[in-house]
């Protein structure tokens, strides 16, 4: 329990100093709008295809992103999944996820790791996509030792993706 609530004091410590040193070029008061919806759902595919976890699409608010984007307005694609059962290990998962936006230019302004959670952002034009990559064992295992210590095997991991799309308006 200690090491869980210090690994998610990690993640925040981490987005707290992404946040603390964003030079990011959206303003406050910026607004945002969704990918399109065609564009949305193919890329919702293509990272499906890529990492083997299927995610729904929907329109909403900027979802987890709004904590690197303060004072921005609008709606984003969201994109999100989970699942277990798969058999590779949370760099291998994060690589595909990467090549899937290999087209994409990296921001760093949307970058934080832990070692079962990874935040990582990207540009294309006005266009951004950010997503947000997780994996815990099951509940009850692994509790009070180091991730890295555990010895379930990342089949019984349960990994979640969440993506956010959209492009800035200026």
């Amino acid at each position: 329990m200690f090491l869980t609530g210090l690994k998610r004091g990690a993640v925040a410590l981490s987005i707290a100093t992404v946040l603390a040193n964003t030079a990011l070029a959206i303003a406050a008061e910026q607004s945002i709008t969704p990918m399109a919806g065609t564009e949305c759902e193919a890329m919702a595919r293509k990272i499906s295809q890529a990492v083997g976890i299927k995610l729904s699409t929907k329109v909403g608010g900027p979802d987890f992103v709004a904590d690197f984007l303060p004072g921005v307005h609008g709606n984003a694609c969201l994109m999100s999944g989970r699942a277990s059962g798969l058999k590779a290990n949370f760099a291998e998962v994060q690589d595909k996820l990467r090549a899937v936006l290999s087209g994409w230019t990296p921001l760093n302004e949307f970058a934080a790791d832990s070692p079962t959670k990874t935040i990582q952002g990207f540009a294309q034009g006005t266009q951004r996509i950010v997503f947000d990559l997780d994996n815990q064992p099951p509940p009850g295992i692994c509790q009070n030792i180091v991730i890295s210590a555990c010895k379930v095997p990342s089949r019984r991991w349960t990994w979640t993706v969440k993506v956010v799309a959209f492009s800035i308006s200026s």
